[in-house]
């Protein structure tokens, strides 16, 4: 079944004067005091963040929580994290030891033809 995208909001355009209050808003509850949004950067580049006054190489401009995180696999395998902030989960003991089963069992399941080297390039 065919959706019609014409009717849903979420994918029209955003009219100028809405797109700058809805930025100018967010800004503004970011406290982001330093920083504007410009529609226009310029020669057709579309939007772009410019800054308002000086700062240092350092400075927090402003902070936001990701959209989106995913943990590689290989390290999935070998590191536990925390599946919201992605911090390590439990000791540095823990880890090596999880590291060191991972090698253990590739090295088991390798085969007797196998080169060393191609084992541990699979590591």
């Amino acid at each position: 079944m065919a959706s019609d995208t014409s009717s849903n909001p979420l994918l029209q355009p955003v009219q100028q004067g809405t797109a700058i209050e809805y930025y100018t808003a967010l800004l503004d509850s970011m406290k982001a005091t330093c920083v504007v949004v410009r529609l226009d950067a310029g020669g057709g580049r579309g939007k772009g963040v410019f800054a308002t006054k000086s700062f240092q190489q350092g400075d927090v401009l402003w902070t936001e929580r990701p959209l989106a995180a995913v943990q590689q696999l290989d390290s999935k395998l070998e590191v536990s994290t925390c599946s919201h902030c992605f911090k390590a989960v439990g000791t540095v003991e823990q880890h090596v030891g999880g590291k060191i089963c991972c090698l253990i069992n590739e090295l088991a399941d390798a085969t007797e033809g196998d080169d060393l080297r191609q084992v541990q390039d699979r590591v």
